[in-house]
């Protein structure tokens, strides 16, 4: 039996669905979280992207490949940024590095570096699963992040943390993210 190449399977699938499940799927071709770790490029996904033939769909699959991210490192993740653009606000880099006061270096899942705001989304899976995941008790694992974001805060920089059940609520990370001082998108 033929299959049908990847790069056709995501442009069918991004042209579907929401914004912020489309760009959990390009983010994931893009870094290569695939069955068989097999990353895609913009060109292979766009050579059939282009082949819709409704115009709508096109531009909503054209706008997934345009905002995704190899960087991104979970759905979670994905989702916020479709919610951040979505409201109109900057788009942040991602796993940018930091070195805090005690020599470790951290990677934040979102920086706006211009305006000092640093975005955490927190899958609650860590804490639930932390001694499988890290070797570490959950209690362990929120005291660590709790000193980590202390340290981000020391250093200048304001984080804003959001879950999943803040992601449900319409409007309400960006909120947030805005009134921590991440800027509209100049048109």
């Amino acid at each position: 039996m033929k299959t049908d190449p990847l790069a056709l399977a995501v442009a069918d699938v991004i042209c579907r669905v929401p914004l912020e499940q489309a760009l959990a799927v390009v983010d994931s071709v893009f870094s290569g979280r695939t069955a068989g770790g097999r990353r895609l490029t913009v060109a292979e996904i766009h050579h059939w992207v282009d082949l819709i033939p409704v115009r709508r769909k096109r531009e909503r699959a054209q706008l997934a490949l345009e905002l995704g991210d190899a960087g991104a490192e979970s759905p979670g993740e994905s989702a916020s940024r479709a919610q951040i653009w979505e409201a109109g606000l900057q788009l942040p880099q991602l796993q940018t590095e930091h070195r805090l006061e005690d020599g470790r270096i951290v990677r934040p899942d979102m920086e706006w570096r211009d305006v000092g705001v640093i975005g955490e989304f927190d899958g609650i899976i860590k804490y639930n699963r932390a001694a499988a995941l890290s070797g570490q008790s959950a209690d362990q694992v929120v005291v660590q992040e709790k000193r980590r974001e202390e340290a981000l805060n020391r250093s200048g920089r304001r984080v804003v943390r959001w879950t999943w059940a803040d992601l449900k609520v319409p409007g309400r990370v960006p909120q947030w993210l805005a009134d921590a001082g991440v800027p509209r998108r100049q048109p």
